[in-house]
């Protein structure tokens, strides 16, 4: 699968990413399934924006290139040995904030890696 650029996402993905960059939301995962060797996972990824729960699998299958499940709901994350829920909101808040941000306390982060929170449900 060819990874896009966020400017080569649609209006509906290029809007909901610049709301997960304003809010900072953050992404909900559910391991759906691990493939009885545990080199691959299935999770679903999904925000919340004003009460409503939104999935955002199509949204990290175009911009991360992640396969979508045939079987279950959700990305085939491929790798073991790391969370790997976090793994993917880490590449996905990287793709999104290039140039890292300012955190709370006023500090520069330059790695933009960090800016979102992920959290298994």
């Amino acid at each position: 699968m060819k990874m896009l650029k966020i400017e080569q996402l649609d209006t509906y993905y290029q809007t909901l990413v610049n709301n997960i960059i304003k809010n900072r939301l953050t992404v909900y995962g559910i391991v759906r399934h691990v493939a009885n060797s545990g080199m691959s996972r299935i999770i679903s990824f999904h925000i919340i924006n004003d009460g409503r729960i939104i999935n955002i699998n199509g949204l990290l299958h175009d911009l991360l290139g992640e396969s979508i499940a045939k079987n279950y709901t959700g990305l085939k994350i491929s790798g073991c040995g790391m969370d790997m829920l976090f793994n993917t909101v880490y590449r996905f808040s990287s793709l999104i904030m290039p140039d890292g941000f300012i955190r709370d306390d006023g500090t520069k982060e330059s790695n933009g890696g960090y800016y979102l929170e992920s959290q298994q449900i």
